[in-house]
This record gives C-alpha cells, sequence and structure tokens, in this order.
C-alpha cells in the first residue's frame, strides 16, 4: 500500500511538472464558487442559467490549474493581486491591531505602507519614514 501511494504521489507530481498549479487567483475562484453555489441553492430556485456559471467557473478553475502557459496565468495572477491589494493591506491592519495591543498600526495615506505607532498618545504627529510625509491621526 505505500508504494502504491509513493507511486501514485510521484505520478501526480510529474504530472503537474510544467504546469501553473494553484494560485491566490484560484484559490478566490473556487471560494466564489462555493459561495454561489451556496446563494444559489437556498435562494433561486433551480436555473440553468446559474447551473452554466458555476460550470464555466470550475473549467476555469481547472483549466488555469491545468495550463502549461505559466506566463500568462502567472500576469493573470499578478494582476488579481493587484487589484486585491487595498484590501488585503487594510485587513492586515485590522489583524496587527488586535494582535498587538502596544502599538497601533495605520497605513501612510501617499505610499500607503504600515505604520507602527504607540498606543494611547492620543493625537499626534506622524512622520513616514518612507515617503517624509506628515499626517494628524488618534494613536
Amino acid at each position: 500500500m505505500k508504494n502504491f501511494l509513493r507511486n501514485l504521489q510521484y505520478s501526480i507530481y510529474r504530472f503537474m511538472q510544467g504546469r501553473n498549479g494553484y494560485d491566490q487567483l484560484n484559490y478566490a475562484l473556487l471560494v466564489l464558487y462555493i459561495l454561489l453555489t451556496l446563494i444559489f441553492s437556498l435562494f433561486f430556485d433551480p436555473n440553468i442559467l446559474f447551473n452554466l456559471l458555476e460550470y464555466a467557473l470550475i473549467i476555469l478553475i481547472f483549466y488555469r490549474a491545468f495550463s502549461r502557459k505559466i506566463y500568462k496565468r502567472q500576469k493573470e495572477n499578478m494582476a488579481f493581486m493587484n487589484l486585491t491589494r487595498p484590501v488585503r493591506s487594510w485587513f492586515k491592519v485590522i489583524k496587527l491591531n488586535l494582535k498587538e495591543k502596544q502599538y497601533k498600526h495605520m497605513q501612510c495615506p501617499r505610499c500607503h505602507r504600515t505604520l507602527r505607532v504607540p498606543r494611547g498618545r492620543g493625537k499626534i504627529e506622524i512622520t513616514c519614514p518612507h515617503c517624509k510625509i506628515e499626517f494628524t491621526r488618534k494613536s
């Protein structure tokens, strides 16, 4: 049984060589597929249009995962990552603020870098070390 599993793993590894695999865009498409399936099944009657949309989405996920045009898939993923950067950095700041109680994290209004300032100092003037802009925020 061990040899069979090892051979299966090696076969899958060989098959996936030179292919795109799963990246952040594929994971986001998979989450979108699951959400659409749940929403359509709970709130709408079965409709062929919804089913076609779900099938198209799952086909796109598999196409991107097994594609050998890695450069094109990486460009698509980078465009997706650039599009979602503000949302991801906003969640990063929230996560850091919940994690660290001594400091408050915020973003620079010009360069959007994450800055760390001490908590509980009231309104303070902050200078971004990267772009040197000064702004006032409550800490």
